[in-house]
């Protein structure tokens, strides 16, 4: 991918409110859903929108999503059975995205909570090839253009090379610890805090009593290894190693460090730098933090 300037929804960084990323966890989503909702936000980003009132109207053109992730048209209108009904691949995808719903608590009083739809309202015009998605505005202000912290931020290519629905919620969150790390204590590698069983299944919409937490090779073959392939094509690179309380397992560990390669690239292509010589400067800029940084020798990359 050539480092030239920018285009629509091309080389993309996203920046939305780990509120948001909490909303996208459900149990129907998949990588489509992922891909569709992801390709949307960059309209939010790329201001491709308007206003009306309170209200905020966004587009996307399905040719171009679909060409985007080297989809057929056909793909987007073939029927499958979903909630005891027969509908088109986009029909199902779009209901699953208008379910997504924000949390809301409160500082003051820890048990009280609300439940607010992320989008008012969103469908789909086959005169135009177009789906539609409204927000209020107020939502639109407090968790995509106002973020201070507590914000995810993505590469939106980076959605094309999903194999599994377990990655991008895992790379959401590994990501942003671990740009939080690189910035603060300048190394490019990261050992997060073990997570507990019960959290993971939460995390990744598992249930808890599946044979994916009795039976570890379940586990790394159908979750742990393929997000782990899956983010070699990314900026993030992760390993795990799964934890015992006492004879039994309970608790992942993740470690991850920076691509730098990737990293840089993807400024390189982003802000429209001269692709070889960014790159290389970035590429410098890696190496110096490497030397400066503390090698936790408890860090095996190699999990064979």
């Amino acid at each position: 991918m050539s480092a030239k300037k920018i285009q629509k929804n091309e080389n993309q960084f996203i920046v939305k409110s780990n509120v948001i990323t909490r909303a996208v966890r459900s149990s129907d989503a998949g990588i489509m859903t992922m891909r569709l909702f992801a390709f949307g936000l960059a309209k939010l980003s790329d201001k491709q929108y308007r206003i009306q009132k309170d209200i905020i109207e966004y587009n996307i053109s399905i040719a171009e999503f679909v060409k985007y992730y080297d989809l057929f048209l056909n793909q987007i209108y073939e029927k499958s059975k979903f909630n005891k009904k027969y509908v088109t691949v986009i029909e199902r995808e779009m209901e699953i995205i208008s379910s997504f719903k924000i949390k809301n608590l409160y500082d003051n009083e820890p048990l009280d909570f609300d439940f607010t739809n992320l989008f008012l309202k969103c469908g789909h015009r086959k005169n135009t090839g177009k789906l539609y998605f409204k927000i209020y505005k107020e939502i639109f202000e407090k968790h995509f253009v106002n973020q201070i912290k507590n914000f995810t931020k993505f590469y939106l290519p980076y959605t094309k090379f999903i194999t599994t629905k377990y990655t991008w919620p895992l790379y959401e969150y590994l990501r942003s610890y671990l740009y939080v790390s690189s910035k603060t204590s300048k190394s490019i590698a990261f050992g997060h805090q073990p997570m507990d069983f019960k959290i993971i299944a939460e995390f990744l919409n598992l249930d808890i009593d599946s044979s994916y937490f009795k039976n570890m090779k379940d586990l790394k073959k159908y979750v742990l290894e393929p997000v782990k392939k899956d983010l070699e094509n990314t900026d993030v690179i992760m390993n795990y190693e799964i934890i015992k309380t006492g004879r039994k397992n309970t608790h992942i560990k993740f470690y991850t460090k920076l691509n730098m390669e990737k990293f840089a690239q993807q400024q390189a292509e982003v802000y429209g730098k001269t692709s070889n010589n960014y790159v290389d400067f970035q590429k410098n800029q890696s190496k110096q933090i490497l030397n400066d940084m503390d090698k936790d020798s408890k860090i095996v990359w190699d999990s064979e």
